[in-house]
């Protein structure tokens, strides 16, 4: 029997890690197999179910998702990183606030939060996210074990020892783990700089796209400067003026509830401005759409109650902008239903487009895999070029994987133009499928 728990063991763990298979459904058929060949008692089999380890790392990871949503500290990270210009200020900054919080919640959810604001400042400084993230996920991982609910394996440690009656509390770690944590600490703040020098490859945009963009009076902006908050500059965008009850004043002004923040951008930058927290207009949407046949007068002149027109190519302000049949415009409003009207036409479905990207790459991946889609596989849509879009990414990445053909003009080129970018530039492996 012993040998036969043995297989059953291992097998239960390779089917929960090969990822054919829901973890779930894996555990469930080692625990039936099991009790149908006695090899413990019922009771037994369930017991871990009911470890306190195990119910307190589920209850963590229900309150870490929690705080996530709120939004909390990704606004106490892009605040604390708002006048960082290095990689080392911003361990210097993040390292203690955030080991004090990995103690508390869950660490992987707490590094996700930090990358928002890393991305700031890889756009804004040029510092690398790569050099802020890998420190502090080193650094969150020393301070989660000093605690009882900082890591997983400290409560499944606890679990263990209540089954034989040795008490486990908040800080039994501590004595151990807080000494290797400080000296941790000390040397990533010392090694990492040196072991993650480099900057980000500086890629100029084409800013033509003027965004207009009004600061809403709960906006984090209000009462700040630009330089502060990091919205002066990036790579996609830059803010041109303050327009403050009809006069325009300089970009280094204090921001107030109702100016309107004057940028020029690229197409990417439109939609990365919009998103940004700073502005307070997230309960908006953004649609791209194209001004009608017949239509006359400027942008400002289509807008009604719930349609506003926050970005075009032009140079001009876009109340002086003379809406021209078929050319693209950004439009914000609360819902689709108020796009359809007589100024515009859709470019496509009138829907969001982050909505429409994900659905697509969603049913892409259920076409391929249908219910096998691998459990550890995690979908993300970006906006941007292909290629500076997965080059960014191969930074941190183990592997690339491209397709052989581009969807160009030239069918005879064996090798699409994103692919072979990617794959004389990538900073990792790449494989290409034929």
């Amino acid at each position: 029997m012993t040998v036969v728990a043995a297989v059953v063991v291992v097998a239960t763990l390779a089917a929960m890690t090969s990822g054919k298979v829901p973890p779930v459904l894996a555990l469930a058929t080692g625990l039936a197999i099991g009790g149908i060949f006695r090899l413990a008692p019922v009771p037994a089999l369930l017991s871990g179910l009911s470890n306190e380890g195990v119910v307190t790392v589920g209850g963590m990871l229900v309150i870490a998702k929690g705080v996530v949503h709120t939004g909390i500290v990704a606004r106490a990270t892009s605040r604390l990183l708002a006048q960082v210009t290095t990689a080392g200020e911003a361990l210097g900054r993040l390292i203690v606030p955030v080991g004090i919080a990995s103690a508390l919640i869950n660490t992987t959810s707490l590094v996700a939060m930090l990358i928002p604001a890393s991305k700031q400042l890889e756009q804004t400084h040029r510092v690398p996210a790569r050099r802020v993230l890998l420190p502090i996920a080193h650094a969150t991982t020393l301070a989660g074990s000093v605690t009882l609910i900082g890591t997983s394996s400290n409560l499944l440690i606890a679990g263990i020892a209540s089954d034989a009656d040795v008490k486990v509390s908040m800080l039994s770690f501590a004595p151990v783990a807080l000494p290797v944590c400080l000296v941790g600490w000390v040397l990533l703040r010392l090694a990492s700089p040196r072991m993650l020098s480099g900057e980000a490859p500086a890629v100029p945009a084409a800013m033509h796209w003027r965004v207009e963009l009004p600061i809403a009076a709960g906006a984090i902006s209000v009462g700040k400067r630009p330089a502060d908050i990091g919205i002066e500059r990036t790579q996609e965008y830059a803010l041109d003026a303050i327009v403050r009850d009809d006069a325009t004043l300089p970009s280094t002004q204090t921001i107030a509830a109702g100016d309107l923040l004057v940028f020029s951008a690229s197409e990417t930058g439109v939609s990365t401005l919009w998103q940004s927290p700073r502005f307070g207009l997230l309960s908006q949407r953004l649609y791209a759409v194209s001004v009608d046949v017949g239509e006359h007068g400027t942008l400002r002149d289509l807008e009604d109650d719930d349609i506003h027109v926050i970005a075009a190519q032009t140079a001009e302000p876009l109340g002086r902008t003379e809406a021209l049949p078929g050319a693209t415009v950004y439009v914000t409003c609360p819902s689709d239903k108020a796009l359809p009207t007589l100024a515009y036409r859709s470019i496509g479905p009138i829907v969001d487009m982050q909505d429409t990207m994900e659905k697509a790459l969603t049913d892409a991946v259920n076409d391929v895999f249908g219910q096998q889609r691998p459990n550890d596989m995690m979908l993300r849509t970006v906006q941007g070029g292909g290629a500076s879009v997965l080059l960014d990414a191969s930074r941190d990445a183990l592997m690339a994987v491209v397709g052989s053909r581009g969807r160009g003009g030239f069918a005879g080129l064996l090798l699409g133009s994103v692919s072979a970018k990617v794959a004389e530039h990538a900073e990792c492996p790449v494989l290409v499928v034929r």
